[in-house]
């Protein structure tokens, strides 16, 4: 009667719970890993972008020096004026590169944050699955 109409009660941590908890551990792993590759390349950006930008200085220092050694004439003037832009534009790129720097920074932060939250929701969930599989066999 019952049993054939399939109304018997499931179990709270029968087999499709802990197939679901295993899905949810899975791709909580999944996602934490790829958290973890953008975090690593966000990183590598960072680095690249913090040695662009002291490459930035070197040059900016080098073209600092070649004004301050320039001498009088009107070739040197024209010289002075030439590198005088350059040392701007060098200086435009070296503080938009200290902002990208400090935005990949907040981003990697960010990033942190989210991988340490997934990393806590992935121990909970692992938790439960082992909760309910120790409450399946007693």
């Amino acid at each position: 009667g019952v049993a054939a109409l399939g109304c018997i009660p499931r179990r709270k941590n029968g087999p499709r719970r802990r197939e679901s908890l295993a899905k949810r551990v899975e791709t909580l792993r999944r996602l934490s890993e790829g958290q973890a590759q953008i975090l690593e390349r966000q990183a590598r950006d960072c680095a690249e972008a913090a040695l662009e930008l002291r490459r930035e200085r070197q040059r900016t220092a080098e073209l600092e020096e070649r004004i301050t050694a320039a001498a009088d004439g009107e070739q040197i003037r024209a010289r002075c004026t030439e590198l005088e832009v350059e040392l701007q534009a060098k200086a435009q790129r070296t503080r938009q590169l200290e902002y990208e720097k400090a935005t990949l920074e907040v981003k990697i932060s960010d990033l942190e944050i989210v991988q340490e939250r997934l990393r806590a929701d992935l121990r909970k969930t692992v938790a439960e699955r082992d909760k309910a599989l120790e409450e399946r066999r007693d």
